[in-house]
């Protein structure tokens, strides 16, 4: 009595192998192996198994060694996809500890959203903190830090943007960014004499800030008190006036 040929899974052999259904990857390894992409979940072909590419091959985990291989992964490619690109990031970051690897992650991924996402800002920070390059890590911390509070802004909750503004400021004292950002959320919210105060603390960091310079001459002038305001907009336009100069 003869018997019919049967797969690995127990399927009997048709005359015709379909790679698809007769040899299904029973594990992830197997998975790995297949040729596959980011957009698809079914094996591309027969063969794809002997022609392993380059960016799958790094992601195949050796019984002794690394998850993904480092050496060999591709990392401009999968820095791009935002669907992988923060799991490499924190698996290279917290797990090999290859700040160098995880800031190229980093920094494509910021180029990639524009440089308005404030996650990979405050990625890029982690990263220049633990190589040692601290005032590139105050500049990324406090750009994060400025693009999550106009998040807050943006979804209407204001409140939680200014809470977020004032403990930002109790780590940067005094940042004139910081400071202008919460006098702007502050007077959206008709806080005119909390608004003005702000301003009043910019321009003790920095007298020559135009916009704050102008929006307390504002505040002045529709309060009908013009003679005050007319003190404000005549530092402005002598400000204008020493630029002009210069760029003559």
């Amino acid at each position: 009595m003869k018997f019919r040929p049967r797969t690995s899974a127990g399927r009997p052999l048709s005359g015709v192998v379909r790679p698809e259904t007769s040899s299904r990857p029973g594990t992830m390894e197997q998975s790995l192996r297949t040729s596959r992409t980011s957009k698809t979940a079914r094996a591309t072909s027969s063969n794809s198994a002997r022609f392993v590419r380059l960016g799958t091959a790094s992601m195949v985990a050796q019984a002794d060694g690394q998850f993904i291989n480092l050496a060999r992964l591709n990392v401009e490619k999968y820095a791009r996809d935002p669907h992988i690109n923060r799991l490499l990031f924190e698996y290279v970051f917290y797990h090999e500890g290859d700040m160098k690897i995880a800031h190229q992650i980093a920094a494509i991924a910021t180029k990639c959203a524009d440089y308005s996402d404030w996650y990979w800002k405050n990625q890029l920070g982690k990263c220049y903190y633990r190589l040692g390059m601290f005032p590139d890590a105050i500049k990324q911390f406090q750009s994060s830090l400025n693009n999550q509070k106009m998040t807050y802004n943006r979804i209407d909750q204001p409140l939680m943007a200014i809470e977020q503004y004032n403990a930002g400021l109790h780590i940067f004292k005094n940042d004139v960014t910081l400071l202008i950002g919460l006098a702007r959320v502050q007077e959206q919210l008709g806080e005119m004499e909390k608004s003005v105060e702000t301003y009043k603390g910019v321009l003790k960091q920095e007298a020559s800030n135009v916009e704050a310079i102008a929006c307390i001459a504002m505040n002045y002038f529709y309060s009908d008190q013009p003679e005050i305001a007319l003190r404000y907009y005549r530092l402005v336009a002598a400000y204008y006036r020493r630029i002009s100069k210069l760029i003559k």
